[in-house]
């Protein structure tokens, strides 16, 4: 639930340049096509939607998105090359901070549009739920672990590049180690999976009582970890700090093109947050 919230309405300031402008401010339509993968709303259901975006937005437009500034000032700051784990861990803080403020705005919306849904759209919504959790568990289906480990790789690859632009020949050798060292969670997430859709089924089967249906949605949206199986928890402990040592190790072998290309995304991205700000409606 965590990860689809923030992906869903922070992932806007991920995107270069113009588009990322036009899908901010348009953000009511993207999320209306994004919950119709889900479940078919009424008009007035879409409405009700719409109504709820407007204010999150113009809250984030006109307080959240300085915030954002202010990371990525300190950010451009950083010397890649002396980043230290307290350096780390502190933008990975301030980060979830940004979570827990978003989720703090959204948490009051959520209760009058889980209200307004009928009984056969909330069968739809799980169906739709249930769906996508397996496109993910059919992904990993038919992988040993030595396939599971390259895909592991390919996306550490792909995320470090996103910052530093192309990986030197030292830098791919590491991510490899780094795939290696990991303990697969696979299967954990699946199982994982399993549990989150029921507590949103619980929590839907609660939605006509407002007390209850928030006391499950706070649990949700800010306690997910409690979910979490001990050896999820275990496993997600270890990869933290093995990737908080490769994730060190690979920076700190930047070329002075990799500063550069550092420097110029978090740069862009600023002054993207830093427009949209400005631009408040």
């Amino acid at each position: 639930m965590k990860r689809r919230i923030t992906l869903l309405l922070t992932s806007v300031l991920l995107i270069a340049g113009c588009s990322t402008k036009f899908v901010y401010h348009n953000m009511d339509w993207f999320i209306l096509e994004y919950l119709d993968d889900y479940v078919t709303l009424t008009d007035q259901q879409e409405s009700l939607v719409k109504t709820q975006i407007d204010v999150l937005s113009q809250w984030h437009q006109t307080e959240e998105l300085n915030n954002y500034v202010m990371q990525f000032d300190q950010l451009l700051e950083l010397n890649p090359k002396t980043l230290t784990l307290e350096q780390l861990q502190q933008h990975r803080e301030w980060i979830y901070e940004h979570y827990q403020s978003l989720v703090t705005q959204i948490f009051p919306s959520i209760f009058p549009i889980a209200t307004a849904l009928s009984d056969k759209q909330v069968d739809e919504f799980m169906q739709g739920l249930e769906k996508r959790h397996q496109k993910y568990a059919d992904r990993y289906a038919d992988l040993n672990e030595s396939e599971t480990r390259a895909k592991y790789e390919e996306r550490i690859i792909d995320r470090m590049e996103q910052w530093l632009g192309s990986l030197t020949a030292d830098q791919e050798k590491l991510a490899g180690q780094w795939a290696k060292a990991l303990q697969i969670t696979t299967y954990d997430w699946i199982a994982f999976q399993k549990t989150q859709r029921n507590e949103i089924q619980s929590l839907l089967n609660q939605r006509h009582n407002q007390t209850e249906f928030n006391q499950r949605l706070q649990k949700l949206l800010f306690s997910q970890e409690e979910s979490y199986s001990p050896v999820l928890k275990a496993k997600l402990n270890y990869n933290e700090q093995a990737s908080n040592e490769y994730i060190l190790s690979i920076v700190h072998h930047s070329t002075p093109k990799q500063i550069e290309h550092f420097k110029e995304t978090v740069f862009e991205w600023r002054s993207l947050a830093s427009d949209l700000h400005a631009a408040k409606r």
